[in-house]
């Protein structure tokens, strides 16, 4: 149960730490590069979750053998560091096609291999067995991000490059701390004959992670192409709005799917009605917050997140009802993994992929307004999960 419990803290304690950036640096940008920037950020998250199918999986799959998990950890740093390292020119490159990303690129450049490596380690902790290393390498992490937001808001004068940067240097102190600790160094040798060993199941759950993002990515990207980056900062500043949310969702594999099997609920009208009860309650929450930004006062409002309050506050009670549906769709597909149907799953989320791409970007396209674009993102957590529902309570059982 300890280790449970290390387990979901460290799972907060990853995830508050990149949420914190993009507050610190919505409360000094200008709103068309806190637009940029938060892009540029997403995408980073979307390559930790590829990282995670390709190396974090395995990583967790061979705990109780110390000597297996600390091989996959060794050559997992190399294969994190290359990734990175490919990551990070492309931001470089990046500063071609948006001029104004120039002065962040090599902050960006930099966080990519670092923040990439320091995941590997924290995953390599868990795995043997001491999810405390991991705890106090993402919590200093936590701790460094969280200061440098209380820097911003109380007008330390920092800048967009010294946030990412300080930011940056947070995931290098936690990154070493674990590998310290752990006693874990990079192997190159025998990488190749490594990757090739689980390589078709490293692609599946890497690919698996990036369609779970990628539509996110473009929807935004096509936002900003028809409507500007005023847009992207919108609908991405009130999706991180929605933050704790999304960390409730994530711990639904570790904290919640273990204890459906402990009960037996091994049949849809059994699993659904446990998973039901705990989403009505976040997903009333969710409708709530959203719904509550109407009323926050405009002073605060740019005190925790600058310009682009202005920009943001028209899309949450929109963005609330989205995170509502995609609570319940969650509460779905969770019961579709406890009872161990695999594709219905991800039938699933190729649907709302799919849904979501088709009905975002027309409607940044032909409507160019981002509570457009947040209604229609609406509209598709709501097919998704009723889709979901669906294939629940009436798909095949394979």
């Amino acid at each position: 149960m300890r280790r449970l419990s290390l387990g979901l803290l460290d799972q907060v304690l990853s995830s508050v730490s990149s949420v914190l950036v993009v507050f610190a640096v919505a409360g000094v940008a200008p709103v068309r590069q806190f637009g940029h920037v938060a892009l540029c950020l997403l995408v980073l998250n979307a390559l930790t979750a590829v990282m995670r199918g390709l190396v974090g999986v395995h990583v967790t799959l061979r705990a109780g053998d110390a000597a297996a998990v600390r091989r996959e950890a060794r050559h997992g740093l190399v294969a994190a560091a290359l990734v990175g390292l490919l990551a990070g020119a492309g931001f470089l490159g990046s500063a071609a096609v948006v001029p104004a990303l120039a002065p962040v690129t090599a902050p960006l450049a930099l966080a990519a291999p670092v923040v990439l490596t320091q995941d590997v380690g924290r995953f390599a902790a868990t795995a043997l067995g001491r999810p405390l290393v991991a705890c106090l390498s993402d919590g200093a992490w936590t701790a460094v991000a969280l200061s440098v937001l209380l820097a911003s808001w109380a007008g330390a004068g920092l800048g967009v490059a010294a946030i990412l940067l300080l930011w940056t240097a947070g995931a290098a102190l936690g990154g070493v701390l674990a590998l310290a600790v752990l006693g874990l160094r990079p192997r190159v040798t025998g990488f190749a004959g490594w990757w090739g060993e689980w390589r078709r199941s490293r692609l599946a759950l890497g690919l698996d992670a990036l369609l779970s993002a990628v539509d996110t990515i473009v929807v935004l990207a096509v936002a900003g192409r028809f409507i500007g980056a005023t847009a992207i900062a919108a609908l991405q500043g009130a999706a991180s709005a929605f933050g704790p949310v999304a960390l409730v969702l994530r711990s639904l594999p570790l904290a919640v799917l273990p204890e459906v099997r402990r009960r037996g609920l091994d049949r849809p009208d059994l699993v659904w009605p446990f998973l039901a009860r705990l989403a009505l309650p976040l997903s009333a929450c969710s409708v709530l917050a959203g719904l509550a930004s109407l009323v926050v006062p405009a002073g605060l409002g740019h005190r925790l997140l600058g310009e682009s309050w202005t920009v943001i506050r028209p899309v949450l009670p929109l963005t609330g009802l989205e995170w509502a549906f995609i609570v319940w769709l969650a509460a779905a597909t969770g019961s579709l993994q406890a009872l161990e149907r695999a594709g219905e799953v991800l039938r699933v989320r190729l649907v709302f992929g799919g849904l979501a791409l088709v009905l975002g970007c027309a409607a940044a396209i032909v409507v160019r307004t981002p509570a457009a674009v947040a209604a229609a993102l609406c509209l598709a957590a709501l097919g998704a999960a009723l889709f979901a529902h669906r294939r629940l309570h009436g798909g095949a059982t394979a």
